[in-house]
């Protein structure tokens, strides 16, 4: 009896370190594929970044092309409203002049009594 006693509690050893060495295994694994996964998804992680830094680059260059044109267009518009306003100042002062009597010959006004009507 004692013999099967000891034969029982042998056995009952072997199967706690069976569970305790299937428990350690398991461990390991998940662990692995843990770190398998961590590498996985940094490489990924990697890819998305470069992926987006790659599309703001192509965004922002064709944003700063846009506004280049709005600025040369800008600058063209407020040259020309320049020339325009320049020209209708030099009109006022013509208008003006007849308006007051006076008419340019030459290089000499000379004023004149006529009403301009």
């Amino acid at each position: 009896m004692e013999s099967e006693i000891q034969k029982m509690e042998q056995e009952q050893k072997k199967s706690i370190s069976g569970v305790q060495e299937e428990s350690h295994n398991l461990q390991s694994l998940i662990t692995s594929q843990f770190a398998e996964l961590h590498q996985i998804l940094t490489e990924k992680e990697q890819r998305l970044l470069r992926d987006v830094r790659v599309e703001e680059e192509k965004i922002v260059k064709t944003m700063e092309k846009n506004l280049q044109e709005i600025q040369e267009n800008l600058n063209s518009i407020q040259e020309e409203l320049s020339k325009l306003q320049g020209q209708i100042d030099h009109k006022d002062g013509v208008i003006f002049l007849k308006v007051r009597g006076y008419t340019t010959v030459g290089k000499v006004k000379v004023h004149s009594n006529k009403m301009v009507g």
